[in-house]
This record gives structure tokens, sequence and C-alpha cells, in this order.
């Protein structure tokens, strides 16, 4: 409650400002939630002591006592840096972290669905005010989709558990705009027209999508940024900024795979095949392999030409798609040799053509070697697991330094295809 009466009114901008009480019925199953009914009642006979205004000076003291169901360790942190996606391309549940709770319920969203239909997968995403909670038990009866990020469409879950955010059909109803979830299917929610973001596959890259861009240019502009960014932080050692700078370089020159090209240009081809783009001006990008990550083949060529161990967790992870370990994907297209290692649409043997990375450094051919996934150390020594961990582990790294780093890198290139193709710029 404090939280939320810090929020009204907050620049002092209305004069009339006031926080309304609004009783619900807590009989019903459910409607305490996320908090328990004894938590409820304890605040509402402390809110209720002749208060004149909820400033922070006038509140009473709180005396409750916190159970802590789910402690962050050490050990969880240290689990939890491992973003790669699970079999089914989902990321990994941090909501117990988050708040402790036993809830049961699921965020739902609302779209306009013909009956007898299923989405279309360019069903625009949900915005933070869009979600709303619902108890499972409402929802279970109701036509509902999941995101699925391996097959890139919307699907009817298999089963319904906690924390799933879920799609359902305006027409249906089931929101009220002053009490939320009601289960009625009278209450037919008033769907916004301000929606743009997308759902987001496995594959996807939406920043690659904006204007016609060479590698090289959107290299430079990248580099361009991190100096800017770096000009501003005093504290990062030396030699980090060094690294950072040559992560930058090498970031996309996985962009020069025969894959990577060939969606940029599209089928027939709409640009110059013969140049390395990093942006196409096409309003939609197809791989011809599922699942393909440039920024692994970057981080693989990086190794194979000797670049230190952090310049390549840099470039693998500056989408967040891959960090710690390299596997493949169920959905996954595989070589027609089945001795062929592949991952993430990176096969083994693939080649990087040569290219222009920016400021007149040149990516020499590169064969991709995959031998980095497996396990211990291999003909060009340790796997790329064992390279990780010891950057993670590393006490002058560690896990909230790597992010910080990788922050560094992905904010610089957000800048950079952000301002691509602006004449202002």
């Amino acid at each position: 409650m404090v939280q939320r009466f810090g929020r009204c009114n907050r620049y002092g901008q209305d004069d009339d400002a006031r926080v309304i009480w609004l009783d619900i019925n807590l009989k019903k199953k459910g409607a305490a939630l996320p908090y328990s009914e004894d938590e409820l009642h304890q605040a509402a006979t402390m809110l209720s002591t002749n208060l004149s205004d909820v400033g922070l000076h006038n509140l009473p003291d709180v005396s409750m006592k916190a159970d802590y169901l789910h402690v962050l360790r050490r050990k969880d942190i240290i689990d939890l840096f491992d973003t790669t996606p699970d079999l089914s391309g989902m990321d990994i549940d941090i909501s117990r972290y988050i708040r402790e709770t036993d809830d049961q319920g699921v965020h739902v969203f609302w779209r306009d669905i013909p009956k007898g239909s299923r989405p279309e997968k360019e069903e625009p995403s949900p915005s933070r005010d869009e979600l709303c909670s619902a108890p499972i038990g409402d929802i279970r009866d109701r036509d509902a989709w999941r995101w699925d990020h391996l097959e890139k469409r919307w699907e009817r879950p298999a089963s319904i558990s906690p924390g799933m955010t879920l799609l359902l059909r305006a027409s249906d109803g089931g929101y009220n705009p002053e009490m939320g979830w009601t289960g009625n299917s009278g209450d037919i929610p008033e769907l916004s027209e301000s929606m743009k973001s997308f759902e987001e596959a496995n594959d996807d890259d939406y920043h690659t999508m904006s204007v016609w861009q060479t590698l090289a240019d959107h290299t430079d502009a990248v580099v361009k940024e991190l100096d800017a960014i770096l000009s501003e932080c005093n504290n990062i050692d030396e030699e980090w900024k060094k690294l950072l700078i040559l992560a930058a370089r090498w970031h996309d020159a996985g962009k020069t795979h025969e894959i990577f090209q060939r969606a940029m240009v599209g089928d027939p081809p709409e640009a110059d095949a013969e140049i390395v783009w990093a942006k196409t001006g096409q309003r939609s990008v197809e791989y011809q392999r599922r699942g393909f990550r440039h920024e692994l083949a970057s981080a693989l060529a990086i190794i194979e030409n000797g670049l230190p161990d952090l310049v390549a967790y840099l470039a693998a992870a500056h989408h967040g798609k891959v960090r710690l370990s390299i596997r493949s994907l169920p959905s996954e297209k595989s070589p027609d040799d089945p001795t062929k290692r592949f991952a993430r649409g990176i096969w083994e043997g693939d080649v990087l053509r040569e290219a222009d990375i920016g400021a007149g450094h040149m990516l020499s051919p590169t064969a991709l070697d995959l031998s980095f996934m497996e396990f211990g150390d291999g003909p060009k020594g340790p796997s790329w697991l064992s390279r990780m961990l010891s950057l993670r582990d590393d006490p002058s790294l560690g896990p909230f330094r790597l992010a910080f780093l990788e922050a560094l890198i992905r904010a610089a290139d957000w800048r950079a295809s952000e301002k691509a193709g602006r004449d202002d710029e």
C-alpha cells in the first residue's frame, strides 16, 4: 500500500489527488490474492485509524512478520545466469523470486479473435498495462492460447500452470476496468489501439528489419555508440574497454553467414547479394534454417581467430539467446549428414565469407567448428561451456560484471540500430 500511495500524484501536478478506498468481497475464492486474507484484514485495520493523509510520516508502523518462502541464494544467482531456453524454447521461471506467494494464477490479455478461429501469429504482444491476473480455475474452460517460441505461433497449452501469460478472445469477456478479472462473459474488455510490438520467436531478430545497411556501416555505428557510452564510464578498467570495443567490432561477424545474407536480400533478391548486409529493408525475415542465430556464428568465428573468450562471450550474448551453453533445439533443421554437429542453425564446417567489419578491419574466410559444444577439452582447447564458466567464476568478473559489460554492448547495438537511416544522425 505504501508503494501504491507513493505513485499517487508523485510529481505534485494534481491539486485534488486522492487515494480511494475500495472494499472487495474476501469471501470469494481467490479475491485476496496475491495476499492472504489475514494480511488484508490487518492492513485495513491499520489504515482505518483516522489518517488525515497517506504521506509516509503519517502512516502507522508496520509490524507484520514477513514469511520468506523463496530466498535467493548465491547458488540460485549462479544458476540464473544461464538464460539458455529449455527444450521447449521457454525461459527459466523467475516468478518465485519476485513475489513471495502461493498464487495459483495466470496473466491474461484479450484480442479480437473471431469465434471458431485461432490467433494469427501477427497478433500484437501485450503491453504491461494490458495484463490481468486471473485464477487458473476460471481459465481452464476457456479458449486460451500461449505463444510457442519454437513453432512461432499461438498454440493451446496442453496444461495451464501458474505464471503463464495467455491470450483470450475478447468476445468471451471476463474483464471489468474497475475490478479487473471477473470471469463474467458480459464484461467485454475494451481493446487498445496503440499496440505495435509482436511476440518474438526463438530465431527472430526484429532489429535487423529497419533500413538497408551494410555490415561495415552498422559495426562502425555500434563502435561509435559504445565509445560515447564508455566516455561516461570512468570506473571501467582500460583493458575491459579495449575488449568491449573489440567485441563491438566483431559482434555481428556471424552475419556474413550465407543463411543470414539470403534472409537479408530475400527471394527473389531485393538488393545486391554481393554486398554484406547487416540490416534489411524487407518487412519480414525468414531463415532457411529454423533457430538460426548469427551471434553464435560470431562467437565461434572469434574463437577461431584467436581472440579472447570475453570477446566471444559478449558477442554470443548480445541478443540474450546464447550464453553459457550451446545446444540444438528440437525444431531445428538438421544436416543430411547425421555425423555433423549442429546448433542454433549453425552446422559444422559452415564458412563465413570474407567481409569488411568496419574501420578497415577484415574478416578472413572462417570455417566454424562446433566441437566446442562438446564437454571437456577438444582438439582446439576447452569447450564453450568450460570457457564461459571460467569467465563467470573469475573473481575479477563474475556474473554481475559480465552482465554489466554485456549491457553496454547491447545498449550500443540498440542505439545504433535505432538511429539507422535517420537523417539527423
